[in-house]
């Protein structure tokens, strides 16, 4: 960590509102390229004798006497069944892990949406990764640069939608970010008219409130590990960090 003051942070944030500013803290941290990561695994595990199958959806596990002794799955082009026996089934489906597996006690998956807006790299030009506090609900969103573009991101709230559709973001995820980007950065004026895209993923965070009273981001982002007799069930949040 090393603290910059206000005078040395103009010069590596420009344009940032610095009115009762006194400084940032600046760190290293890791950023993943989550699909090349996926590609990358998935090229190990064929290169060590593995088998990646594309297209395939699991639709149930087999159990015999209690134990999960296998799976059932079904081609998404051709609708064809085909059933898969092993030793030890690995569940990482994310937020559709309750879809599968056998709920025992309060424990479920509670699926959150992160959404983020893209904007021209020239329309707010930023260096490094700026985090800083919402003032509408003290939640921490990032201002980022990323492939030749800029980020703003994310949000964090219950995902409602059917799991089966491709998450997308709302209006007011849209006003929100906004509203961040004006914070921090009012003499650019970003608008809606600036964004070029943005994108949405469904996070799957272990939850014991059935209601969904507490707020999204009072839940504890942690890996979480469900086992049954014959069957281990692992459930955990994407984790990227700036």
């Amino acid at each position: 960590h090393r603290y910059q003051p206000l005078s040395e942070l103009r010069f590596l944030a420009p344009g940032l509102q610095d009115q009762e500013l006194l400084g940032a803290t600046q760190f290293t941290d890791a950023v993943t390229d989550d699909a090349r990561l996926v590609m990358r695994v998935l090229g190990e595990a064929r290169a060590e004798g593995g088998e990646a199958l594309n297209g395939l959806r699991v639709v149930e596990l087999t159990r015999e006497n209690g134990r999960v002794v296998g799976l059932q799955a079904e081609d998404s082009e051709s609708g064809q069944r085909y059933g898969f026996r092993a030793q030890v089934i690995a569940q990482a489906t994310g937020a559709w892990a309750d879809e599968l597996r056998r709920k025992e006690g309060l424990e479920h998956i509670r699926p959150l949406r992160g959404s983020h807006l893209l904007l021209p790299a020239w329309r707010l030009p930023v260096a490094h990764a700026i985090s800083f506090m919402h003032r509408q609900d003290k939640r921490p969103v990032f201002v980022f640069p990323w492939e030749g573009a800029t980020v703003i991101g994310t949000t964090d709230l219950d995902h409602d939608e059917a799991l089966g559709r491709e998450a997308r973001i709302s209006s007011a995820e849209v006003d929100y970010l906004l509203a961040a980007c004006s914070q921090v950065f009012p003499a650019a004026a970003i608008s809606c008219g600036d964004v070029l895209s943005s994108w949405a993923g469904v996070r799957p965070v272990v939850s014991t409130d059935t209601t969904s009273a507490s707020k999204p981001s009072d839940e504890k982002r942690e890996h979480a590990l469900w086992v049954e007799p014959g069957c281990v069930t692992l459930a955990g949040g994407k984790l990227t960090t700036f």
